[in-house]
């Protein structure tokens, strides 16, 4: 999980070895691994059979809406996209030009992130807005040389998360975007 774009790389890598663009449909299917090890490291915080406590069941519960809600955005967006402009997905927004636009904007985004000093918020207190903003980054993700994790943990750092529950949440937050982009391209 680094925070870099799959499929802006296997674009990029495709050409540079002389091999056809293996095209978005690879890059969501191959995601399907990821949300595998998500699944296995974070496999204590899906399973609530054994509720310790009260606050333990309002905090799962309250992450499980955050993730409903973060993923509001890509759902439309990428519905949206794949459903209605899938050739000028697959043509213009995956160019090289595009892709390295892109990559050294989220790159200056990243680095911009690095410099916020208020690190109150936690997957504890946080909003419903905050948490929107966060999954409407996340769409954006859904161009090559975005990084899906990337731009998530910098708009969480931008609202003033603390680093870990930023990066906890990219990668809870990543389990519904990623299953259905990998679901759709299956289907």
């Amino acid at each position: 999980f680094l925070p870099i774009s799959s499929s802006a790389h296997l674009k990029i890598l495709s050409e540079f070895f002389g091999l056809q663009d293996p095209g978005s449909n690879l890059s969501a299917i191959i995601q399907i691994a990821s949300v595998l090890a998500i699944f296995i490291y974070f496999r204590k915080e899906f399973i609530t059979n054994n509720i310790e406590s009260e606050s333990n069941y309002l905090y799962k519960n309250k992450i499980f809406k955050s993730i409903l809600v973060g993923s509001i955005s890509i759902i439309f967006l990428g519905g949206f996209i794949k459903f209605t402009i899938p050739h000028f997905y697959e043509t213009y927004l995956r160019s090289n030009l595009l892709i390295g636009i892109l990559s050294i904007f989220t790159a200056f985004l990243m680095y911009l992130s690095q410099l916020t000093k208020n690190n109150d918020n936690s997957l504890e207190n946080q909003s419903f807005l905050g948490i929107f903003l966060i999954g409407l980054a996340q769409s954006f993700a859904i161009l090559p040389g975005v990084s899906r994790s990337g731009i998530t943990i910098t708009m969480a750092l931008f609202l003033g998360w603390k680093r870990i529950d930023a990066a906890k949440f990219s990668f809870l937050l990543g389990i519904p975007a990623i299953s259905l982009a990998a679901f759709v391209e299956i289907v």
